[in-house]
Protein backbone atom coordinates (compact mmCIF):
# COMPACT_ATOMS: atom_id res chain seq x y z
CA UNK A 1 0.00 0.00 0.00
CA UNK A 2 3.07 2.45 0.98
CA UNK A 3 4.87 1.47 -1.76
CA UNK A 4 1.45 1.71 -4.43
CA UNK A 5 0.89 5.29 -2.70
CA UNK A 6 4.74 6.10 -3.06
CA UNK A 7 4.94 5.59 -6.75
CA UNK A 8 1.44 7.85 -7.65
CA UNK A 9 3.18 10.79 -5.59
CA UNK A 10 6.33 10.23 -7.94
CA UNK A 11 4.04 10.21 -11.04
CA UNK A 12 2.24 13.17 -9.81
CA UNK A 13 5.20 15.04 -9.25
CA UNK A 14 7.21 13.90 -12.26
CA UNK A 15 3.98 15.34 -14.35
CA UNK A 16 3.94 18.38 -12.22
CA UNK A 17 7.53 18.76 -12.94
CA UNK A 18 7.03 17.91 -16.64
CA UNK A 19 4.35 20.40 -16.87
CA UNK A 20 6.36 23.08 -15.34
CA UNK A 21 9.52 22.92 -17.69
CA UNK A 22 6.50 22.68 -20.43
CA UNK A 23 5.41 25.59 -19.27
CA UNK A 24 8.84 28.00 -18.43
CA UNK A 25 10.18 26.61 -21.70
CA UNK A 26 6.83 27.92 -23.27
CA UNK A 27 7.01 31.21 -21.28
CA UNK A 28 10.78 31.95 -22.60
CA UNK A 29 9.76 31.28 -26.12
CA UNK A 30 7.58 33.91 -25.65
CA UNK A 31 9.36 36.29 -24.19
CA UNK A 32 12.10 35.54 -26.98
CA UNK A 33 9.67 35.83 -29.39
CA UNK A 34 8.43 39.26 -27.66
CA UNK A 35 12.26 41.05 -27.56
CA UNK A 36 12.71 39.94 -31.35
CA UNK A 37 9.46 41.61 -32.39
CA UNK A 38 10.54 44.98 -30.10
CA UNK A 39 14.08 44.62 -31.43
CA UNK A 40 12.66 44.29 -34.98
CA UNK A 41 10.21 47.55 -34.52
CA UNK A 42 13.11 49.30 -33.55
CA UNK A 43 15.66 48.30 -36.23
CA UNK A 44 13.02 49.01 -39.06
CA UNK A 45 12.29 52.63 -36.65
CA UNK A 46 16.00 53.40 -37.45
CA UNK A 47 16.18 51.90 -41.00
CA UNK A 48 12.77 54.43 -41.47
CA UNK A 49 14.97 57.17 -40.49
CA UNK A 50 17.51 56.91 -42.64
CA UNK A 51 15.21 56.99 -45.73
CA UNK A 52 13.77 60.12 -44.47
CA UNK A 53 17.41 61.04 -44.03
CA UNK A 54 18.42 60.34 -47.26
CA UNK A 55 15.94 61.59 -49.36
CA UNK A 56 16.60 65.12 -47.86
CA UNK A 57 19.66 64.52 -48.10
CA UNK A 58 19.73 63.69 -51.88
CA UNK A 59 17.17 66.61 -52.69
CA UNK A 60 20.17 68.64 -50.84
CA UNK A 61 22.63 67.77 -53.11
CA UNK A 62 20.98 67.48 -56.18
CA UNK A 63 19.24 70.89 -56.02
CA UNK A 64 20.29 73.41 -53.27
CA UNK A 65 23.92 73.23 -53.42
CA UNK A 66 24.25 74.14 -56.91
CA UNK A 67 22.91 77.03 -56.19
CA UNK A 68 23.64 77.78 -52.03
CA UNK A 69 26.38 80.59 -52.95
CA UNK A 70 24.28 81.76 -55.69
CA UNK A 71 23.20 85.75 -55.90
CA UNK A 72 19.56 84.68 -56.36
CA UNK A 73 18.86 81.47 -55.11
CA UNK A 74 14.73 81.96 -55.61
CA UNK A 75 15.72 82.16 -58.89
CA UNK A 76 17.93 79.40 -60.14
CA UNK A 77 16.78 76.38 -57.71
CA UNK A 78 15.22 74.14 -59.77
CA UNK A 79 11.49 72.73 -59.22
CA UNK A 80 12.01 69.22 -57.91
CA UNK A 81 11.55 66.63 -60.56
CA UNK A 82 14.39 63.97 -59.93
CA UNK A 83 13.91 63.43 -56.07
CA UNK A 84 12.01 60.95 -55.34
CA UNK A 85 10.77 60.71 -51.84
CA UNK A 86 9.19 57.81 -50.11
CA UNK A 87 5.75 57.68 -48.30
CA UNK A 88 7.47 55.72 -45.11
CA UNK A 89 5.57 56.07 -41.91
CA UNK A 90 7.16 55.27 -38.48
CA UNK A 91 5.01 52.44 -36.62
CA UNK A 92 4.22 53.61 -33.40
CA UNK A 93 2.10 51.16 -32.51
CA UNK A 94 4.81 48.68 -32.58
CA UNK A 95 6.86 51.15 -30.95
CA UNK A 96 4.63 52.06 -27.91
CA UNK A 97 6.99 49.22 -25.75
CA UNK A 98 9.17 52.46 -25.11
CA UNK A 99 6.87 53.96 -23.09
CA UNK A 100 7.20 50.86 -21.04
CA UNK A 101 10.56 51.15 -21.19
CA UNK A 102 10.78 54.75 -19.85
CA UNK A 103 11.59 55.83 -23.06
CA UNK A 104 8.68 57.92 -24.51
CA UNK A 105 10.63 60.81 -25.39
CA UNK A 106 12.25 58.86 -28.30
CA UNK A 107 8.59 58.28 -29.51
CA UNK A 108 7.93 61.79 -29.13
CA UNK A 109 11.59 62.29 -31.13
CA UNK A 110 10.25 60.36 -33.55
CA UNK A 111 6.64 61.89 -34.22
CA UNK A 112 8.63 65.36 -34.67
CA UNK A 113 10.61 64.07 -36.61
CA UNK A 114 8.45 62.61 -39.31
CA UNK A 115 6.07 65.72 -38.80
CA UNK A 116 9.37 68.10 -40.13
CA UNK A 117 10.27 65.78 -42.89
CA UNK A 118 5.99 65.87 -44.39
CA UNK A 119 6.08 69.56 -43.86
CA UNK A 120 9.61 70.07 -45.60
CA UNK A 121 8.00 67.82 -48.45
CA UNK A 122 5.14 70.11 -48.59
CA UNK A 123 7.04 73.51 -49.02
CA UNK A 124 9.38 71.49 -51.79
CA UNK A 125 6.04 70.44 -53.91
CA UNK A 126 4.35 74.03 -52.91
CA UNK A 127 7.53 76.02 -54.65
CA UNK A 128 7.68 73.35 -57.47
CA UNK A 129 4.50 74.17 -58.37
CA UNK A 130 5.05 77.68 -58.79
CA UNK A 131 8.25 77.32 -60.64
CA UNK A 132 6.67 75.25 -63.16
CA UNK A 133 3.16 76.66 -63.56
CA UNK A 134 4.42 80.48 -63.02
CA UNK A 135 7.45 81.11 -63.20
CA UNK A 136 8.48 79.03 -66.24
CA UNK A 137 5.81 80.37 -67.92
CA UNK A 138 6.70 83.94 -66.97
CA UNK A 139 9.85 84.04 -68.57
CA UNK A 140 8.64 82.25 -71.78
CA UNK A 141 6.02 84.99 -72.25
CA UNK A 142 8.74 87.38 -71.16
CA UNK A 143 11.19 86.15 -73.94
CA UNK A 144 13.90 85.48 -71.44
CA UNK A 145 16.21 82.28 -72.61
CA UNK A 146 17.80 80.04 -70.18
CA UNK A 147 21.22 80.85 -71.45
CA UNK A 148 20.77 84.83 -71.74
CA UNK A 149 21.57 87.48 -69.51
CA UNK A 150 19.32 88.61 -66.51
CA UNK A 151 19.10 91.56 -64.97
CA UNK A 152 17.99 90.54 -61.52
CA UNK A 153 16.51 93.80 -60.58
CA UNK A 154 14.51 94.31 -63.84
CA UNK A 155 13.26 90.73 -63.69
CA UNK A 156 11.75 90.98 -60.58
CA UNK A 157 9.77 94.31 -61.52
CA UNK A 158 9.11 92.08 -64.37
CA UNK A 159 7.78 89.15 -62.81
CA UNK A 160 6.06 91.11 -60.03
CA UNK A 161 6.14 91.42 -56.21
CA UNK A 162 4.01 88.60 -55.36
CA UNK A 163 5.52 85.98 -57.04
CA UNK A 164 9.00 87.11 -56.74
CA UNK A 165 8.38 87.61 -52.32
CA UNK A 166 6.78 83.75 -53.16
CA UNK A 167 9.69 82.22 -54.38
CA UNK A 168 12.05 83.94 -52.17
CA UNK A 169 9.81 82.61 -48.65
CA UNK A 170 9.67 79.41 -50.03
CA UNK A 171 13.17 78.90 -51.35
CA UNK A 172 14.36 80.34 -48.08
CA UNK A 173 11.88 77.94 -46.56
CA UNK A 174 13.16 75.38 -48.46
CA UNK A 175 16.80 75.43 -47.40
CA UNK A 176 16.71 76.17 -43.73
CA UNK A 177 14.01 72.90 -43.08
CA UNK A 178 15.97 70.46 -45.05
CA UNK A 179 19.45 71.81 -43.23
CA UNK A 180 17.55 71.28 -39.96
CA UNK A 181 16.34 68.07 -40.78
CA UNK A 182 19.36 66.66 -41.78
CA UNK A 183 21.37 67.79 -39.00
CA UNK A 184 18.09 66.83 -36.05
CA UNK A 185 17.72 63.29 -38.26
CA UNK A 186 21.63 62.56 -37.61
CA UNK A 187 20.94 63.59 -33.69
CA UNK A 188 18.17 61.62 -33.30
CA UNK A 189 19.49 58.87 -35.11
CA UNK A 190 22.35 59.02 -32.81
CA UNK A 191 20.78 59.32 -29.92
CA UNK A 192 18.17 56.49 -30.45
CA UNK A 193 20.51 53.48 -31.64
CA UNK A 194 22.79 54.32 -28.64
CA UNK A 195 19.79 54.10 -26.34
CA UNK A 196 18.31 51.13 -28.34
CA UNK A 197 22.11 49.39 -27.77
CA UNK A 198 21.43 49.79 -24.08
CA UNK A 199 18.23 49.08 -23.77
CA UNK A 200 18.61 45.29 -26.13
CA UNK A 201 22.03 44.88 -24.68
CA UNK A 202 23.95 41.94 -26.09
CA UNK A 203 21.62 42.10 -29.12
CA UNK A 204 22.32 43.26 -32.49
CA UNK A 205 20.99 46.56 -33.44
CA UNK A 206 21.00 47.91 -36.82
CA UNK A 207 24.12 51.01 -36.59
CA UNK A 208 23.73 53.47 -40.07
CA UNK A 209 25.82 56.01 -40.58
CA UNK A 210 25.09 59.85 -41.82
CA UNK A 211 27.81 61.32 -44.05
CA UNK A 212 27.12 64.63 -45.11
CA UNK A 213 28.27 68.50 -45.12
CA UNK A 214 26.09 71.08 -44.42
Amino acid sequence: MCDVLINSLATLFAAFLGALAAFLLQDWRNKRREEARKRSAVNRAIFDLSILWNDLDQYRKEIIEPVRTSIAPWFNMQANVSTQFHNVAFNFDELFFLVDAEKADLLQKLFLEESRYRITLDIIEERSKIVLNWLQPKMESLGYTKDGKLDLKELESKLGPDLTCKLKSLTDATIQFVDENLISMNVLNSEFTAEMESLFEGKKVLKVQYETKI
